[in-house]
């Protein structure tokens, strides 16, 4: 069953209805009720600028966002830990769940690789949902967002020596993209292409 507020017209998933219904009914509130007092109250305290828009698990907000700094500071790519800034310089479209448990963002920019494509710089699941199924809802609000990617269509790198999974990647693959080859720097280099995007997300582009 869908749960909706006339201000925030989001629809949650029942794995996260249930958990703050037990919330809402401690401070004897409705649900919708709650949920605008829980995300006002974030808003304030932190100044961030969530816009509500949402696909999936997944809420657009803006690279201020403290608590996806946060999740940035958790990351292993993460150079400088405690810098406000966690975004490249760009266009960056940011994405955290409710309960900001984890984070995604895509950038375009100037690249130094000869790829022309939109990139994963950061994805952080600290959440209980699958990441390939977060990867698919992430690729989805980037295509709403922006349209269709550029002709190498949307990559990420990975470090495969900072990552405990014994298949590097292995969540980007579930969700459609492909291992293409390295960095310099010895980064895999996974690829969803524009061909595939155009197959499997035809009914949004």
């Amino acid at each position: 069953m869908a749960t909706t507020h006339p201000r925030y017209p989001l629809t949650l998933p029942e794995d996260l209805k249930h958990s703050w219904m037990k919330e809402a009914k401690n401070q004897n509130v409705s649900l919708a009720t709650w949920i605008v007092n829980m995300v006002e109250k974030a808003r304030r305290k932190q100044n961030s600028d969530v816009t509500f828009l949402r696909y999936g698990m997944w809420f657009v907000t803006d690279k201020g966002d403290r608590n996806c700094r946060e999740l940035a500071d958790r990351h292993y790519s993460r150079q400088s830990v405690g810098n406000k800034q966690f975004c490249r310089p760009g266009h960056n479209l940011v994405l955290r769940t409710a309960l900001a448990d984890a984070l995604w963002v895509t950038w375009s920019g100037i690249r130094d690789d000869g790829l022309d494509a939109w990139e994963c710089t950061i994805f952080r699941n600290e959440s209980g949902y699958l990441s390939s199924d977060m990867i698919r809802w992430a690729v989805r609000a980037t295509l709403k967002q922006w349209g269709l990617p550029p002709k190498d269509g949307i990559i990420t790198y990975v470090d495969a020596e900072k990552v405990a999974s014994r298949n590097p990647g292995f969540c980007f693959k579930k969700a459609g993209f492909q291992l293409i080859g390295k960095s310099k720097k010895g980064l895999l280099l996974l690829q969803l292409s524009q061909r595939d995007i155009k197959r499997e997300y035809r009914s949004i582009i």
